[in-house]
């Protein structure tokens, strides 16, 4: 059991290696010597845990997602109706953004890897799974509210996240762009209103 043990501390020591060099380098420019140096771990640990820096960063998307989704719970009342719940997740996932840029933008990244591509997706699939069951929480006590799509929180959900990602790059207030985004997030997931028809 300890042995286990030692083995998880030096996978997550490995991961933090890695978010450490991202914030420093950015992901294109991190190599694996570099998590190793700041994970004070060999290169022999490293292919032990992950075969090439592109599964270790799959892992740390997961892992990064798991995280985004549990906070944006965390801050979101469940009893208040979904557009209150839309603002309060809205908040929270800028508050994640601005608190870690540098890693939030590694999602922006274009990525060869299919590895890679397919952990982004699931990554904005998972976050966009949370804004559905805030909207369809609504619908059920009320049937007669529009349906939803989860294509249309998808859309939204990597549009914000690009968006908000490309105002980081070029320096801007992201908090800015946020606001000037939340109106038309809100339109967009009302359940009172059919864009289709407008």
């Amino acid at each position: 059991m300890a042995v286990e043990e030692s083995k998880d501390e030096q996978r997550q020591r490995l991961l933090d290696a890695l978010v450490e060099s991202i914030k420093e380098r950015g992901l294109v420019d991190t190599q694996v010597s570099d998590v190793v140096r700041l994970a004070k771990a060999s290169r022999r640990t490293f292919y032990n845990h992950f075969p090439d820096k592109e599964s270790c960063y799959v892992e740390l998307i997961d892992s990064l997602t798991e995280d985004v989704v549990d906070r944006l719970e965390a801050v979101t009342d469940r009893s208040r109706p979904a557009v209150g719940q839309i603002d309060q997740a809205i908040d929270g996932y800028m508050g994640i953004m601005l608190a870690e840029p540098e890693l939030a933008s590694a999602y922006w990244l274009p990525a060869q890897d299919a590895r890679v591509v397919d952990a982004q997706r699931k990554g904005y699939e998972r976050v966009s799974s949370f804004i559905h069951s805030v909207v369809q929480q609504d619908r059920q006590l009320d049937p007669s509210l529009e349906e939803i799509s989860f294509d249309r929180i998808y859309m939204l959900v990597v549009g914000f996240h690009q968006t908000v990602m490309r105002a980081h790059a070029a320096g801007r207030d992201i908090q800015a762009v946020a606001a000037d985004l939340k109106p038309l997030l809100r339109a967009s997931l009302s359940q009172t209103q059919d864009l289709t028809s407008a």
